[in-house]
């Protein structure tokens, strides 16, 4: 693997990525979609039914997402948040080729009455791409990053615009503020030629009040990070991210470097894994073995995890491509009605 970043792109000034502050940590982080008179928009191959005035809920993929890029390949685990019940860990996606999206935050969205899906990210994804040639304010990516490379563009901007279909529709206020992502996507890509990438995409939201309680709703264009790989020269870390961003709680590299009592006994009980620790908080990761970092990480999200959170292991390596560790369980339904909301007064 080079050590030159390859992740880059110019984009114009009003498109650059901003801070996420996300001020605010809900104390039932339940997004609120309360909608005037809202239309559900059909899922693909549905027909599109008129409805009543009602709420709109969505569920919530919440947690920290940890990626190693490790020596021939990368492994990706995802562990639950429960901020509240219905939620679930970041949603790890198989996408074509050796590359993942995970989705964070307003992954499914819902009509509570009469029950209509009206949205899931997650099923979608893979099928979502940019149906129309980009304008202004488009991110152009420099040549040189063939991992992810387009793939950053062409879904992230295809979930842009599947986020602004159902925006349309969202006629209610909501608890945001403008640096509060309402959704984020990872996306990751590993080969054997040019290794590992991983990139960040935040979608926030904006509004403006038409009349009374009518407010319009539009999804911005997202910002794009770019996590992997690290410049020239600086350490090659462990990837976390976490939604909320507000979560106290410390990260695993912090908890490895402070000595945390369930990752030592992890560290002691095996001679590899001790070294994969090692190379994870040296930063040097991508001298960590393959099989190693995945037994280590999923002992230590065994160890970290809130009780009974729901956890997800996946790995992408440069001959297998993408395989499952631990599948993530099944989706449980939608929140019944008369389940509480935030929805702004």
């Amino acid at each position: 693997m080079t050590n030159a970043p390859r992740c880059h792109f110019n984009m114009p000034a009003a498109a650059r990525p901003h801070r996420n502050l996300f001020p605010l940590l809900w104390p039932a982080f339940f997004l609120p979609l309360f909608l005037a008179a809202a239309v559900p928009l059909p899922l693909p191959g549905q027909a599109q039914q008129p409805t009543a005035e009602g709420e709109w809920v969505a569920n919530l993929a919440a947690g920290r997402l940890l990626i190693a890029v490790v020596k021939g390949g990368m492994v990706i685990a995802s562990v639950e948040n429960p901020v509240e019940p219905g939620t679930r860990p970041p949603q790890i996606i198989p996408l074509a080729g050796n590359r993942v999206g995970v989705l964070l935050g307003a992954v499914d969205w819902s009509y509570l009455s009469p029950k209509t899906q009206i949205a899931r990210l997650g099923t979608e994804l893979p099928r979502l791409r940019m149906r129309r040639s980009g304008g202004e304010g488009r991110p152009r990516l420099q040549p040189g990053g063939p991992v992810v490379g387009s793939e950053a563009e062409q879904v992230g901007l295809g979930l842009l615009e599947r986020l602004r279909d159902v925006a349309t529709h969202i006629h209610g206020q909501l608890d945001l503020g403008p640096d509060d992502p309402i959704v984020e996507l990872v996306l990751a890509g590993y080969d054997e030629e040019n290794g590992g990438e991983v990139w960040l995409l935040k979608y926030t939201v904006t509004q403006e009040q038409e009349r009374g309680d009518y407010w319009e709703t539009r999804v911005m264009r997202p910002s794009y990070h770019c996590l992997w790989p690290p410049e020239k020269g600086q350490p090659h870390n462990l990837v976390e991210v976490r939604y909320p961003a507000a979560d106290s709680d410390p990260s695993l590299a912090d908890l490895l470097h402070q000595g945390d009592s369930r990752l030592v006994r992890i560290r002691e009980s095996d001679r590899a894994l001790a070294k994969v620790a090692d190379q994870l908080v040296g930063g040097e990761s991508q001298k960590a073995n393959f099989t190693d970092t995945e037994q280590f990480l999923r002992a230590t999200l065994g160890a970290i995890a809130p009780e009974n959170a729901k956890q997800a292991i996946a790995t992408i390596s440069g001959k297998e491509g993408f395989a499952w560790v631990l599948e993530p369980p099944s989706e449980k339904p939608p929140r019944p009605p008369g389940a509480p909301s935030l929805q702004k007064p």
